[in-house]
């Protein structure tokens, strides 16, 4: 599911469902799967991270 993913290789803190796409059933569990789930903390996704925080930093000096 995306919403693990998101979760999990990103460190993402905000879900976006569409209304039209799912359910009410539907949104509530890819919910509860986002807020379960935790960042891995593995080194690849750690890494990349830090290459859009250090992009994100380098946008905001110019």
């Amino acid at each position: 599911m995306t919403a693990r993913l998101a979760r999990q290789h990103n460190d993402a803190n905000v879900v976006s469902i569409g209304a039209r796409m799912h359910t009410e059933d539907e949104a509530v569990a890819i919910v509860d799967a986002f807020l379960a789930e935790a960042f891995s903390g593995e080194e690849r996704h750690s890494r990349r991270i830090a290459q859009l925080a250090d992009y994100e930093a380098q946008r905001q000096t110019r």
